[in-house]
Order: structure tokens, then sequence, then C-alpha cells
């Protein structure tokens, strides 16, 4: 019953207020997909600015720390990153990285040119480099903590007017062993139940760039997340309730559910 009277309140919100949220989610959006937070991620110190940014609305809200005097829980993995060059031709053709294709996010670093060997419909190979370069229907990238012993490359299948047979590519590759990230979490508390918790969240970090021209914005993956989150975090503080709220804003999502992972192990030790 209450989760109905909960749907029911939403949906019949006064038209302003809804109004609202939405000018207020978008600036939230707009602001973590800005160029300046560099898709929250690994180069750029994309989720270290991101970080901040959420500290600080929280902090603004007057939301206290839920746990100590912080509202940062840091922890660290290791990531393979792209922070430099980013140069693939095929077929004499430069391409454009996160367009025309991506780089595999466990590929080594590679400065060589070649042919290629067509191993089936969509593999396409220089076995002496140690290169990949397949045709994708849609490309995805990800986080890896691992380098390989190749270099992938991932290429737009619509784009490619004829079948992968040279390449001359540039790839700039780090290995951070403990890149530093952390979780955001604030606590507001109840009024008649504190020791009571309702907890939201979301994952803040992003795929961050591929090399230093190209990032991934991540507006639905998940600044849109964030944005409700915040949203909630900033009206329930002005509104406290009986039970106590928590907003958690994870990183390390990308890399495997890592920030989540580390809370639920602090939380769950003896």
């Amino acid at each position: 019953m209450k989760f109905r009277l909960i749907a029911l309140s939403l949906l019949f919100a006064p038209r302003f207020a809804l109004a609202q949220d939405s000018v207020f989610a978008r600036k939230v959006i707009d602001t973590l997909t800005s160029p300046y937070f560099w898709g929250r991620g690994y180069t750029n110190n994309g989720m270290a600015k991101a970080a901040g940014y959420l500290t600080n609305q929280l902090k603004a809200y007057g939301l206290s720390p839920m746990n100590g005097n912080s509202f940062v829980q840091e922890f660290g993995y290791s990531v393979n990153t792209f922070p430099g060059q980013m140069e693939v031709s095929i077929n004499k053709v430069l391409l454009m990285p996160g367009k025309d294709y991506i780089v595999g996010p466990e590929s080594r670093g590679i400065q060589v040119g070649g042919e290629l060997i067509q191993k089936d419909s969509t593999h396409f190979i220089n076995k002496k480099q140690h290169l990949i370069v397949t045709l994708e229907n849609k490309l995805t990238w990800s986080a890896e903590q691992k380098v390989a012993d190749y270099t992938l490359i991932q290429l737009d299948k619509k784009l490619q007017k004829t079948l992968p047979a040279s390449f001359k590519i540039n790839i700039e590759n780090q290995l951070i062993p403990d890149f530093k990230a952390a979780n955001i979490c604030g606590i507001i508390k109840g009024t008649s139940h504190p020791d009571s918790v309702i907890v939201y969240t979301a994952h803040y970090d992003h795929l961050g760039g591929m090399g230093q021209q190209t990032y991934f914005p991540g507006a639905n993956d998940n600044a849109s997340g964030v944005a409700q989150v915040l949203s909630l975090a900033k009206y329930y503080a002005a509104h406290p309730q009986p039970y106590s709220m928590a907003f958690i804003l994870f990183a390390g999502e990308e890399a495997g559910l890592l920030g989540s992972r580390y809370l639920a192990n602090i939380r769950l030790s003896p």
C-alpha cells in the first residue's frame, strides 16, 4: 500500500514541481557530461573532478557524511587507460575514435603499420604484431583492469566500405596499478527512527576518454541516475522523514561494480 501511495503522489504532483525537477535534472546531466569531467573516467582527472562536484552538492543540500567527517570513501584498483596517442588508419583512411572504431579496453599500446589477413567474415589479423581487427554491428566500450598481449581494434561494420586490408596504428596505453577512486556517501537523519535507513544509490563513473580528443559523456550511463539521486537528496534534506535516508554515489561500476562491492565488504566485515 505504501508503494501505491508514493506512486500516486508522484503521478499527481503539481506540474510546477515536475518542471522544477526537470530543470534541476537537466542542469546536473549537462554538468556531468561536459568536457570538464571528460567522461568521469580514468584520464584528465575526470572521475576525481566528478567526486568533488558531487561532494559539494551533498554539502550544499545540508546532508551529513555517512561515516565520520568525510563524504568520501576511498578505494583503489588497477585499470588500463588510453591517455595519449590514438591514431588508427585502415586502408589508408584515418578513422575517428569513438565513431568509426573503439580500441579493446584490454589492448596494449602499439605503433606500427602493415597488412591484414582475413580469418573469417568479421576478423582480420596481423599475427606478427599481435593485432586483431574486427567488424562489429555495434561499438560498445568498457573498462579493463589488465593489459593483454595483443591490440584489438573494433570497427563499425556499417561505416566500412571495403574490407580491412592494411593498417597504420599509433596507440598509447597506460596501466595504472592503483587508480584512486571514491564512493560519495551522505545521510539525512530520521526524525523518529534514525536507526532505520532507506538507501538511494547510483554510480557516477563512466568510461572516460579514448586518447586526447575523444570522451564518452555518459548521459544515460549514469548521469541521469545521479541527477535523480541528487534531486531526492535535495528534497529530503529540506523535508526530513521519520526514517534516515542515505545517498550513495558509487565509483568503479564500469570496471565491475567495484565501488558497491567495496562498500558492501566494509559494512559486512566484522
